[in-house]
């Protein structure tokens, strides 16, 4: 059986990104293959990644309004040589072309995933995006979606009772996220993180979504009261030059770390103390999950979905004074806590699980080769 998922860019450290990676090197294969179809400026690496675990990575052209034509026939000559029994995709501005193309070909299910609360970072784009998505409930076989939000934002309220609605959870590596006392040592080491020093922390890449403009201000004002705290930012991303340059005219800017992209997430989350996330919308955050996962205390915008709490997080208000922050984080215990691992897990989260539940669903979906059509 042959599934293609189809995404934009494959990119380290992108939320959509981990989660297409954690449910291919966990899927139980027997017989299953899925392939991956994605723009051709994803990151060599990750299209490495993907291969190493199994899947064969094909590249389409940019979907434009000059490229339309092109497009159109690139999909109509893609499905006709490559035959699939099932399209799960996760670029829900390309699935008006996308699924029709597909069932021209013979694949007998459209999955339609979506992973977020709004359909772009600037007003022009989620337009765009919203026009094109205006029917895609009405195209796809299954509605599925990260979350209750998320399904909602994209499907439309009808998604909460919708038949064909199906939620896939962004799960984690529970076990490889567990907190880990010989790591936290070692990268606390590495970033020159003093005894008593206080570690705040955030994952996710640079762009205007992530807020990290009101995450450095607010680490400004923290800084002017105590020199305990420190500040590490993982990620990189397209808006990394300008809040590099903000932070440089910081009087804190000694105690902020811009560590790029890392490979070693799971380690420098027990490094840290306290989880940040003042994200402007969240589908469901997969950092949010690793970082409870790993039992850390996590303070999340409210403009993030309450779904994403599944250990005690703290929901606070983007408010421009940002004392409500301040105070949450003075007053958070810094410490951790290992028993956090095993409620993920419960809440069920645990990637194992979930990648098998996905598999047993693409083969219920798509048992043989034949005709298809949505309801």
């Amino acid at each position: 059986m042959k599934v293609l998922c189809v995404y934009a860019t494959l990119r380290q450290r992108n939320g959509v990104t981990a989660v297409i990676m954690n449910y291919l090197r966990h899927m139980p294969k027997d017989g299953l293959q899925v392939d991956l179809l994605v723009y051709s400026d994803s990151e060599p690496g990750m299209v490495s990644l993907a291969e190493s675990l199994g899947a064969k990575v094909f590249f389409m052209p940019k979907l434009g309004l000059k490229s339309f034509r092109r497009f159109s026939a690139f999909l109509d000559a893609f499905f006709a040589g490559h035959p699939y029994d099932l399209v799960h995709s996760h670029f829900n501005q390309v699935d008006f072309a996308l699924f029709p193309a597909a069932r021209r070909h013979g694949v007998r299910h459209c999955i339609s995933h979506s992973h977020n609360t709004k359909l772009a970072d600037y007003p022009l784009r989620a337009l765009r995006n919203r026009l094109l998505c205006r029917n895609i409930a009405r195209n796809a076989d299954t509605l599925a979606a990260c979350s209750e939000a998320a399904g909602r934002a994209l499907f439309g309220k009808a998604f909460a009772d919708s038949p064909r609605k199906l939620i896939v959870r962004n799960g984690v590596d529970v076990a490889r996220f567990a907190f880990n006392p010989s790591a936290r040592e070692k990268i606390r080491r590495e970033f020159h993180v003093a005894p008593g020093e206080i570690l705040l922390g955030h994952v996710g890449s640079f762009r205007p979504q992530k807020n990290h403009g009101f995450l450095l201000r607010l680490f400004d004002k923290l800084c002017r009261g105590s020199d305990r705290y420190k500040l590490l930012l993982v990620g990189n991303g397209s808006c990394e030059a300008e809040i590099r340059k903000l932070a440089a005219g910081l009087a804190s800017r000694d105690k902020i770390v811009f560590a790029g992209s890392r490979s070693d997430v799971a380690d420098i989350f027990s490094a840290m103390d306290l989880f940040l996330l003042p994200s402007l919308y969240e589908g469901l955050p997969v950092t949010g999950i690793e970082a409870q996962a790993a039992g850390l205390e996590c303070l999340f915008a409210d403009t993030v979905t309450k779904e994403a709490d599944l250990t005690g997080v703290t929901f606070l208000s983007l408010t421009p004074g940002q004392q409500n922050w301040l105070s949450a984080i003075r007053s958070a215990p810094a410490r951790h806590h290992p028993e956090f691992a095993d409620r993920i897990a419960a809440c069920g989260y645990d990637i194992r699980a979930e990648a098998g539940k996905l598999a047993a669903f693409y083969r219920a979906h798509a048992p043989d080769r034949g005709g298809c059509h949505a309801g």
